[in-house]
């Protein structure tokens, strides 16, 4: 006798901003359940976030933390400023200084 496959049938899953930034839709997943996609991560601009084209430079990187029904809450994992911005900035004669820090928000996360 053959052995059949179940096929599991995958949705769209909406995912959503962290509630900082209004929880704005910031795409679609596809999976069978919600929780598969906790521990995806999705990398959008701050000017998609804040409708501001001025930060078009920034770029985040969010991690799902939180996966109910149909919708799915992030949380930011990284944060970066484009290299083609920075070297904008810096000009003949001046220097550019990378500082690394280690700090602790209000909400007790380490960050660096």
């Amino acid at each position: 006798m053959v052995r059949v496959k179940k096929v599991k049938h995958k949705k769209w899953f909406k995912i959503f901003a962290p509630p900082y930034f209004g929880k704005v839709e910031v795409g679609e997943a596809l999976a069978a359940e919600p929780k598969e996609l906790v521990g995806r991560t999705v990398e959008v601009t701050l000017s998609d976030l804040t409708n501001d084209f001025s930060k078009q430079h920034v770029k985040l990187k969010l991690k799902v933390k939180e996966a109910d029904g149909e919708n799915v809450t992030t949380d930011v994992c990284h944060f970066e400023i484009s290299l083609p911005y920075l070297a904008r900035l810096v000009r003949k004669r001046v220097t550019l200084i990378d500082e690394v820090y280690k700090v602790e928000t209000k909400d007790a996360r380490k960050m660096k």
